[in-house]
């Protein structure tokens, strides 16, 4: 039942490998986009946490114990699928559970690319309009 280590070609390999990468900008634009809330509130530190660390808490379960709808919550509106799940079917030759497209599988750095543009976007509008207290 474990892995087929026969079956690695260098796709999966590369696939893999991208996953490392494209998780890490993911959750990087994740930080970044939920803290700039703070520009708006004056304490939204839980607010931020609840989807950044939560996101990190939900990549350690297989997304199919979760209901459709979260998943599809998790692949677009807060990218965390990207972070694992749909390159991890790749890489383990698996179709998605949920009946998701296969591109899916093979979209994280697409997707991680659009969350940091996104929360680069968030960081200069809240930098543009901040204005101090004054203190």
């Amino acid at each position: 039942m474990g892995l087929d280590v026969r079956r690695l070609d260098a796709r999966a390999v590369l696939v893999a490998v991208s996953m490392i990468v494209s998780g890490a900008a993911v959750f990087f634009g994740l930080f970044v986009g939920f803290s700039c809330i703070q520009f708006w509130t004056t304490d939204a530190t839980e607010f931020a946490n609840a989807f950044t660390y939560g996101g990190a808490t939900v990549t350690q379960y297989p997304l199919s114990i979760f209901p459709r709808e979260v998943m599809v919550a998790l692949t677009f509106v807060i990218p965390v699928a990207f972070v694992n799940w749909y390159p991890a079917l790749f890489v383990l030759g698996r179709d998605d559970p949920f009946g998701m497209p296969q591109w899916l599988q093979l979209a994280s750095p697409p997707a991680a690319v659009v969350t940091v543009a996104l929360s680069l976007l968030v960081w200069r509008t809240g930098v543009r309009h901040y204005t101090s207290t004054g203190s």
